[in-house]
């Protein structure tokens, strides 16, 4: 097996894990609570502030986007281990992506999202940006 597949491999079982892990052993966060949507003619940018001290896996993005770190510091895993990101931090969101992020402050991150019928319904939304994942699936 390629060493790059396997290192990816690696990384998405290992993410499967801490995300079982955070939802079994810690207390869940109130991401509705936590989450601000905003639009403009033909964006859709969606906000999330965590706190100082949260563990989140991301969902898996389906779409190429931007995100901002806006404020803040995290540490992200990434397959080839952990990297520190401090606000004002932008980058790209590949298609598949999965992220988990340990807040080392109060964080405030950013997506942008294209929405060209400027759609405004969340579950929607969701199903555009979004893709299942297996472990979504079992629940």
């Amino acid at each position: 097996m390629d060493t790059e597949v396997e290192v990816l491999a690696d990384y998405e079982a290992q993410l499967r894990m801490l995300e079982e892990a955070v939802r079994r052993d810690l207390p869940l966060l109130d991401i509705d609570r936590l989450t601000f949507h905003h639009f403009c003619a033909g964006v859709y940018s969606r906000e999330f502030a965590l706190p100082a001290g949260c563990v989140v896996v991301s969902k898996r993005h389906a779409k190429e986007n931007f995100f901002l770190i806006a404020k803040g510091a995290v540490l992200i895993a990434t397959p080839t281990g952990p990297l520190r990101l401090d606000a004002p931090y932008m980058s790209i969101t590949k298609p598949g992506t999965k992220r988990a992020f340990l807040a080392l402050t109060d964080t405030v991150f950013l997506t942008f999202h294209p929405n060209a019928d400027d759609c405004t319904d969340l579950v929607q939304l969701e199903d555009r940006f979004i893709m299942p994942d297996l472990l979504e699936q079992q629940t």
